[in-house]
């Protein structure tokens, strides 16, 4: 280990191996001696996987891996909740004094704090999937093993849904023409709403009244950003009713830039003004997946078949549809009763 002093400054200069490979390396910028030595050791611990290297040095190098395999705001979330529950607590720490104990006050930390008992358990397999990364990848194999959730989940929470009586109350009640058409195509079409701020006219055939999904809009850094959509079976062709191609081309009658998107507005901004309009409308918890859970319920309630919801909505598999909707099918067990006494 090396330190030289660079004018006002000071830099380290050393060697190291990687994948076989002796490479150079050469950081400059450090205040003290001090400081160039311990970034020096610290870069070497990390290099190799050294049970002696930071916390911090272990996201880091997790971070940088997933860049890879995340996609932007699935990244961006995820560092967004370790940079803010996790790293203050541990990034100064050794990975070998990182134990069971220290990660159990950890816990108790986090369960007094005020978040739902899902986040909190999302906070805590955020740190799990991390130690997890170290053991598999780095063969950091004395780590703790994590239980995935910390928090008990007494209820499951209930979605919020309106009905079509009460999505004319809301659309009766709204000034705003365009939030009018995104109440109307969301609850007649179950879509996302970052799938539907991503349409164009040209995703949508009116003659053959289809729509199709292929992309998704994220909010990041205050700007909307387009990538795919939130999983492989999310790319689909829906159908769509006289309601929906008929709010569709009022918005196409009244569009000068056909190139665009169809709905370009900030989720955010949509989610505030709908929470303000059902509170008018005496209608309570409306959120942003109100009208998707309401299009599932709808549907549901027209005898539809499950597979052809679960298909419609995106859903990865079956199971997510039934695990999702699970207290509708328990309010229609009337229909099995009735199949089964039919003569």
């Amino acid at each position: 280990m090396a330190a030289y002093k660079d004018g006002k400054k000071w830099r380290c200069t050393f060697y190291y191996t990687i994948n076989g490979e002796k490479k150079k390396k050469n950081k400059r910028g450090f205040s003290t001696k001090k400081e160039a030595l311990e970034w020096e050791r610290e870069f070497l611990l990390k290099s190799t996987g050294d049970e002696e290297m930071l916390f911090s040095s272990l996201v880091e190098v997790y971070f940088e891996d997933m860049k890879l395999r995340y996609k932007l705001n699935t990244l961006l979330q995820r560092e967004a909740t370790i940079n803010k529950w996790i790293l203050p607590f541990f990034k100064d720490m050794k990975l070998s004094e990182i134990t069971l104990p220290v990660i159990r006050k950890w816990q108790s930390f986090m369960l007094k704090q005020d978040l739902k008992p899902t986040s909190k358990n999302t906070v805590n397999l955020h740190f799990k999937v991390v130690l997890d990364y170290g053991k598999k990848y780095l063969n950091l194999l004395n780590l703790p093993v994590l239980d995935s959730s910390i928090a008990k989940i007494t209820e499951k929470t209930e979605k919020s849904i309106i009905t079509e009586e009460q999505l004319k109350i809301l659309l009766e009640a709204e000034t705003n023409v365009l939030y009018k058409h995104i109440m109307i195509t969301l609850f007649w079409t179950g879509l996302r709403i970052g799938e539907l701020i991503s349409l164009k006219f040209d995703d949508i055939d009116f003659d053959k009244r289809k729509l199709r999904v292929n992309k998704s809009t994220s909010r990041l850094k205050g700007k909307n950003v387009i990538g795919t959509t939130k999983t492989l079976t999310s790319n689909r062709i829906i159908d769509i009713n006289d309601i929906v191609v008929e709010s569709l081309l009022d918005i196409k009658d009244k569009t000068y830039d056909l190139t665009g998107n169809i709905f370009p507005v900030n989720p955010r901004s949509f989610f505030y003004h709908i929470k303000k309009l059902g509170k008018r409308c005496g209608i309570e918890n409306i959120g942003l997946h109100t009208f998707r859970h309401s299009h599932a319920t709808y549907l549901f309630a027209k005898g539809v078949n499950i597979l052809l919801i679960s298909k419609r909505l995106g859903h990865t598999n079956i199971s997510t549809t039934l695990n999702s909707y699970t207290h509708i099918m328990q309010e229609m067990e009337w229909q099995l009763l009735e199949a089964l006494n039919k003569k």
